[in-house]
This record gives C-alpha cells, sequence and structure tokens, in this order.
C-alpha cells in the first residue's frame, strides 16, 4: 500500500499547503476533506484542515513527518462551506490555511471535539517480546514494549508523555509489528479508561494462608476516638485487637 500523503491546510499567512504522513492506524477511508487534523510544526503543534489525499509529494518520504491524530470522524464544515472557503481564498488571493481556520468556531480551531472523539490507544501485540533480537540495540524501544505491556487496555495517545512513552520508539515497533494502534470513539472530555491499567499482583501461598485465616473487620465505636482492627495481624499477647 503506498504511502498516504495529507495535504493540509493550517492557519498560517503563508498561502501553500503543508505535506504530512497519515497518522498511525488511520484508513485511507477515514481521510475526508475539511476534516481536522492536529500535526507537529516546528517545536508546537497546530490544527490543520484537510484539503486532498495523494500518493505523491515534492517532499521526500523521509523528510516528511506524520500527522499527530486525527481530530473529526466527519468533516466539522459543511461540503459547501469548504468549498466556499476554497473559492474565497483563491479569488481573494488569500491563505487558504487562514480562511477555513476563521470558518471554524473558536474552540474547534483549538483541536477540541466536534462531537464524540476519536482517540489512538496504543497496545502490544499477543506474542512480542523484549526479548526480540531486533531490539537487542534498541533500550527505548524495550522500555515502550515493556510499559504498554503493563497497560493491557492500551494507552491513550494522548498520555503518552505523562507516562514517559517515546512516540517515535512507539512508532518504530509499530514498523516491526510489534504494537498496533485502535482508534476508539470516546465522548468529549472522557478521561480514557485504564490508562494507569496494571496487572493485579498474585498473593503467594503465606499470604493467602493469612488472608484465609484472618478475614479483616472494622469495628467503629461512635462513642470512641479509637478503631479497632481485628486480625490485621497475628493475634499479641496483648489481645486479638489493635487499637490505633
Amino acid at each position: 500500500m503506498p504511502d498516504l500523503i495529507l495535504r493540509l491546510a493550517l492557519p498560517s499567512p503563508l498561502r501553500r499547503l503543508f505535506d504530512y504522513l497519515a497518522p498511525a492506524g488511520v484508513s485511507r477511508s477515514a481521510l475526508q476533506p475539511g476534516a481536522r487534523l492536529r500535526v507537529p510544526f516546528g517545536r508546537r503543534e497546530m490544527i490543520g484542515v484537510l484539503v486532498e489525499v495523494d500518493s505523491q509529494s515534492e517532499v521526500p518520504l523521509d523528510k516528511l513527518k506524520p500527522a499527530l491524530e486525527l481530530l473529526d470522524a466527519r468533516p466539522p464544515l459543511p461540503a459547501s462551506l469548504f468549498k466556499l472557503c476554497l473559492w474565497t481564498a483563491q479569488y481573494y488571493q488569500h491563505s487558504l490555511g487562514d480562511t477555513l481556520s476563521w470558518a471554524l468556531p473558536v474552540l474547534l480551531r483549538q483541536g477540541e471535539p466536534a462531537e464524540t472523539r476519536q482517540e489512538r490507544y496504543w497496545l502490544a501485540n499477543k506474542g512480542a517480546s523484549v526479548d526480540d533480537p531486533r531490539l537487542v540495540r534498541a533500550p527505548r524501544q524495550r522500555d515502550a514494549l515493556k510499559a504498554l505491556a503493563q497497560h493491557p487496555h492500551g494507552v491513550a495517545h494522548s498520555l503518552l508523555s505523562q507516562l514517559q512513552l517515546n512516540r517515535d520508539s512507539l512508532q518504530l515497533l509499530h514498523e516491526k509489528g510489534l504494537v498496533r494502534v485502535e482508534v476508539r470513539r470516546t465522548q468529549p472530555h472522557a478521561k480514557p479508561a485504564y490508562w494507569l491499567a496494571q496487572p493485579e499482583l498474585p498473593l503467594n501461598a503465606e499470604q493467602l494462608r493469612r488472608h484465609a485465616q484472618y478475614p479483616t473487620t472494622i469495628e467503629i465505636d461512635p462513642e470512641a476516638t479509637a478503631i479497632a482492627l481485628h486480625a490485621c495481624n497475628p493475634p499479641t499477647e496483648q489481645g486479638e485487637a489493635a487499637t490505633l
């Protein structure tokens, strides 16, 4: 499958379009003209509007950066308004990026969801191992794969920096087939579920025996300021209750 080249209009006085690669895990059918994408631009991120999808670019492929996120399941601008913006920018010799940006409400210009939003989740593929010979000289990729393995429900793309997961390392793991990307729909402002999910730590034999022998109960006397914890520890010479 050839690389998808996204031609985006960015809010800039420059009267030109900018080429990017499609985000990982996003299909061709999901990329509709008028949809917004979050893209890297220098040292910051910008919200661009997709104008067209092509298979070729005047810029070498190894110089193109992938878009970070597709923000819309369907374009927020009606097709008639999108065409009007194209005509207006050409007729008045104005930046198409600025024209499309001003046609959007303020919150949509800032990347807020128009309705339900799409969120990418990174997951380790079944059978992926940090002992893979392709990772012998890639410690960052090994660390990233190990971290994903501890989050079986996946890690939301927007939370990668909080978990200190390197995006470039994940992209390389994706190219090796060790991780995958799932696009899920979430409600606006909803916190991604399971973003700090950790595998449960099993009890050892001694802990299981103690747990079965001394079920924990808490007794609260409304007339007292102390709480008695029964069977938190084995009975002592002073009695079976420990007072805090």
